[in-house]
């Protein structure tokens, strides 16, 4: 992903923008067991599901002329996602069902 952007609102037809470079790499695996009565609007049924990511990317900025830093700048990312979802509906009657809903996030990001 690219970005071009100027530090001011006010700059030249002279002037360059400063360029950001963004990479991303991700790796994901998920595990969900589902068993609703129904797609849209259940009211039996569970759901749980785990979700793991890992992310890597690299950042480099190369600064323009408006910019107050000269040097060219790079950073690596590195981070882990986990997140867990519940999903349990009751049915008591025809028309009345009680739902629990609970998700559970955790990341942890290296610099």
């Amino acid at each position: 992903m690219r970005d071009d952007y100027y530090q001011t609102i006010h700059f030249l037809k002279a002037d360059t923008a400063d360029q950001t470079d963004i990479y991303l790499y991700t790796t994901n695996l998920c595990f969900e067991k589902k068993t609703f009565n129904k797609i849209l609007y259940p009211n039996t049924g569970s759901l749980f599901s785990i979700n793991f990511r890992y992310i890597n990317g690299n950042e480099v900025t190369k600064p323009g002329s408006t910019s107050i830093i000269r040097n060219e700048f790079r950073q690596n990312y590195e981070w882990i996602e986990t997140n867990m979802i519940f999903d349990r509906y009751f049915k008591f009657s025809k028309v009345f069902s009680w739902n629990i809903f609970r998700i559970y996030v955790f990341n942890k990001i290296y610099f």
